[in-house]
C-alpha cells in the first residue's frame, strides 16, 4: 500500500509540475488570480502547498498506525 501512495503522490506531483510549467506559456495578466507576474514564485507557492499537505497527511497516518497498532 505504501508504495502505491508514493507512486500516486510522484504521478499527482509531476502532473502539478507539468501544469504549473504549462501555465508559464500563457501571457500574465494585470488582475490577480490564476496568472503570476513571476512563474518562480508560482512554482514555489504550489511546492509550499505541496510540502504542507504532505507533512499534514504523513502525520494523520502515524497517528493513526500508531493507534491500529495498540501503542
Amino acid at each position: 500500500m505504501k508504495r502505491n501512495a508514493t507512486a500516486f503522490f510522484i504521478i499527482a506531483l509531476v502532473a502539478e509540475l507539468g501544469t504549473t510549467w504549462l501555465q508559464r506559456l500563457r501571457t500574465t495578466t494585470d488582475s490577480p488570480g490564476l496568472y503570476y507576474p513571476n512563474f518562480e514564485t508560482l512554482l514555489l507557492e504550489r511546492l509550499f502547498f505541496w510540502f504542507i499537505i504532505i507533512a499534514v497527511l504523513g502525520t494523520v497516518w502515524l497517528l493513526i498506525s500508531k493507534r491500529a497498532m495498540g501503542e
